[in-house]
């Protein structure tokens, strides 16, 4: 990483970027993290154990190379963590893409390198991936774009998730909200759960594990809005859990039957006419015109709206189209009031009774 790679922009700041991201995960987790230069250049290899090292590398070789072999130009990074039997971990090495480019300026079509590293940190801390298209958790990291470009910092999502896997409490953190769905006699498992604050911003996020539970820890004090969205070959949609306020030490408890799915759902949001797989940045007191796919959406009873007031849809805006992979696409105006807070927000899409939504889909910036 301190050398010279053709894989990063020459004039990035690397040590800087490390540093930023090593910095975002210890202010949330009271972690202390040591750097030093190391003249290994390989991560370890999949088994029991490593050879000891915490590696963060981007060294063109070809056992690094191999870690890429299914998507050589797709993925940006990629963790391998060691766990001993107790479930504790022992080390987490981090290779960077050699085939990829990376920079620190936001040039277009890189991937932040920032951004790339508090990801790839998250996940030598033992995080998973989430289910939020603003978390710097989200599965996939975009590229440096028009509509997406780094760095990103930690939603109050992953700073939640952090905290409740390390156990951090203060005198106004942390409470958690926990139950279990079903869908008829059988467990819902991979439901998308969160929470969103009286804002509307999401607080935590979560998925249910496959006996159906799922646990939203790490939340400060405050009232909250419980949401699931369930997305499976049985159908989508979006059940509202209940409203709960939670102080420290608190544990609320929602378990729920979910009902059946609906047919239409939302995949995907942009600037313009360019929707994008990460989310969509957005600033007080501006108007923007937005974009969002998915299916069932061009039918005129489906209205749209944003799990705050502070986000309005105009309606009479609306313009949609089918893409050619069959999927739908709606073209609105959105206007955001100069008091909106930063933080991100779900979009939710509804006909009749049934809703649909994307996630934390856009992020009012600080």
């Amino acid at each position: 990483m301190t050398a010279q790679s053709p894989s990063i922009k020459a004039d990035a700041d690397v040590m800087g970027a490390v540093r930023r991201s090593l910095a975002a995960w210890s202010a949330v987790t009271g972690i202390e993290f040591r750097v030093e230069n190391s003249e290994k250049a390989n991560i370890s290899p999949s088994g029991l154990a490593g050879d000891g090292v915490n590696l963060l590398t981007i060294g063109q070789t070809q056992e690094n190379l191999q870690v890429f072999a299914a998507d050589p130009f797709g993925e940006s990074a990629r963790t391998r963590v060691f766990y001993d039997r107790r479930g504790a971990i022992t080390e987490g090495d981090i290779v960077l893409n050699p085939l990829q480019q990376f920079s620190t300026d936001g040039t277009y079509g890189t991937f932040d390198l920032e951004t790339t590293l508090t990801h790839e940190i998250g996940h030598l801390l033992g995080l998973r991936h989430s289910a939020a298209a603003s978390s710097i958790m989200a599965q996939r990291i975009p590229r440096n774009a028009d509509v997406y470009s780094g760095p990103r910092p930690l939603t109050q999502a992953d700073i939640a998730a952090a905290r409740d896997l390390y156990k951090v409490e203060n005198e106004s953190c942390c409470g958690a909200i926990a139950g279990r769905l079903t869908t008829g006699a059988k467990p819902a498992k991979n439901v998308t759960v969160w929470a969103e604050d009286a804002d509307g911003r999401v607080a935590g996020v979560v998925q249910t594990d496959a006996d159906g539970a799922y646990r939203i820890g790490g939340l400060p004090d405050a009232k909250y809005s419980v949401v699931a969205l369930r997305s499976d070959g049985d159908g989508a949609g979006v059940s509202p859990l209940g409203k709960i306020s939670i102080s420290s030490d608190e544990r609320g408890l929602f378990t729920k039957r979910l009902g059946a799915g609906n047919t239409f759902a939302v995949d995907m949001a942009g600037l313009g006419q360019q929707p994008s797989d990460g989310s969509v940045e957005i600033k007080a007191g501006r108007q923007y015109t937005i974009s969002i796919t998915g299916r069932g959406l061009r039918d005129d009873a489906v209205s749209l709206f944003f799990s705050t007031s502070s986000i309005r849809v105009d309606a009479l805006s609306s313009v949609s189209q089918v893409l050619s992979d069959g999927r739908d696409l709606v073209t609105f105006t959105i206007f955001v009031d100069s008091g909106a807070l930063p933080g991100a927000y779900t979009i939710y899409a509804q006909k009749g009774d049934a809703r649909a939504a994307l996630v934390g889909g856009f992020v009012v910036a600080h």
